[in-house]
């Protein structure tokens, strides 16, 4: 057994560490947060999309329904756009097989409307709508939340915004949700993109995708404090936020098995550091552009994703587990191409799509027009919206290169672009 420093009730006391093989998912008598040497870690176990906060309804979140399944929503446009849309459609058939080379007369995209332009998953030029969403155009049957409602997540931009605003900063003007405190200043418009998808109601078959996945070892996300001197109160700690290619692993009953030990993911893209504090046993990070990876069992190879501005707030338990969000903004065009276009997979998009009764191009059209982060000084659009993800984490140990060497190779990706 090795020594180790034991946290209670904020203070360091020496102790003795059981080997980590020993140490099951369920929290054991006694189990403590362990720092050792002024280090301590977790590991990511479940992550969703922080949505609308219990209790709000569809009712009252949208009172014009939910959103409808592809082929519905086509049948639902006006009769004189479809058939222009069809006409269209065929007179770009001699187009298609063009562009798609001697075999196309043979592919059913290319048969005229034997392709599905008709279940509003085909655009005129025979592309897939969730890989290509913009020619299709805006969907009027897609609902989003368009009210002011209560909604989980944190304050980003640290004031209280409204749509009638005028535009500050690298944001643009939006309306805040309100928090649990019932103050209005949640900055996450994407829980009104996905809030009236029937698959993102509780319980719905799309909430658990990325966790799902995670959970299967398929992609593995932890954290790191080093420089901690006091889990209740410290103003100062540096934060590792790594991908991992070590499976998560969890015991017989789904939790994370404690204290296994995961290795920070050798490429430094997928390793940021940044600052944090502790105040009453909650983390709060400074913002940081963070990238990390994840696999889907359906995306043709892993997807790099970004969080712009990233931040967390966690609030750290006495068992050494840790809960709360991580809030940031992501691009909509990189959003699209891997949420929904399962990083190029046109027949699982197609099909999830239908499935969870959503349109692509009415996701898309609606990210554009809710974005709010990542503002072009010159258009005054946004190209980012903010995003927020409810985090559960069990400790770890999480072995990575030293903050100063993470620093120096982010800063020279950053000088050579």
């Amino acid at each position: 057994m090795k020594p180790f420093l034991l946290v209670r009730n904020g203070v360091l006391v020496a102790g003795l560490a059981l080997a980590a093989s020993q140490v099951t998912g369920q929290q054991q008598p006694g189990a403590t947060a362990q720092i050792r040497n002024g280090e301590i870690g977790f590991v990511v176990s479940s992550m969703r999309n922080a949505l609308l906060a219990d209790g709000v309804t569809v009712a009252e979140a949208c009172p014009q329904g939910q959103s409808l399944a592809p082929a519905d929503a086509y049948a639902k446009l006006p009769a004189e756009r479809r058939a222009a849309f069809e006409a269209q459609y065929e007179a770009a058939a001699a187009a298609r097989l063009a562009a798609a080379g001697p075999n196309a007369s043979t592919q059913p995209q290319n048969r005229g409307m034997r392709g599905g332009v008709r279940g509003g998953q085909t655009n005129i030029d025979g592309s897939a709508v969730c890989l290509n969403p913009a020619p299709m155009g805006p969907d009027p049957s897609f609902r989003t939340v368009d009210n002011v409602v209560r909604a989980d997540g944190i304050d980003i931009d640290g004031r209280t915004s409204k749509a009638s605003d005028r535009q500050n900063g690298d944001t643009c003007a939006h309306d805040d949700m309100i928090g649990a405190d019932g103050v209005r200043n949640i900055d996450n418009q994407y829980a009104r993109i996905l809030s009236c998808i029937p698959a993102y109601a509780p319980g719905g078959s799309a909430n658990e995708s990325f966790e799902g996945a995670m959970r299967e070892g398929l992609w593995t996300l932890v954290i790191k404090l080093s420089k901690v001197d006091n889990l209740l109160n410290d103003p100062d700690v540096d934060v590792l936020i790594a991908s991992s290619e070590d499976p998560l692993k969890l015991n017989a009953s789904g939790a994370p098995v404690r204290n296994v030990t995961y290795e920070a993911h050798s490429d430094p893209m997928y390793r940021t550091v940044t600052k944090g504090r502790i105040v009453n046993g909650v983390l709060t990070t400074t913002p940081v552009d963070m990238t990390y990876f994840v696999r889907l069992p359906s995306s043709v190879r892993p997807s790099a994703m970004t969080q712009i501005g990233a931040r967390f707030k966690l609030t750290i338990a006495p068992d050494g587990s840790a809960s709360g969000v991580m809030a940031g903004y992501e691009d909509v065009e990189r959003m699209a191409h891997v949420n929904f276009a399962v990083g190029g997979n046109a027949g699982i998009a197609s099909g999830g799509a239908q499935l969870a009764k959503y349109t692509c191009n009415g996701i898309y059209y609606s990210m554009l027009r809710y974005a709010d982060g990542k503002r072009d000084p010159k258009t005054g659009k946004c190209t980012a919206i903010s995003t927020q993800w409810k985090i559960s984490a069990g400790p770890a140990f999480v072995i990575a290169p030293p903050v100063a060497a993470t620093k120096a190779a982010a800063n020279d990706r950053e000088k050579n672009g």
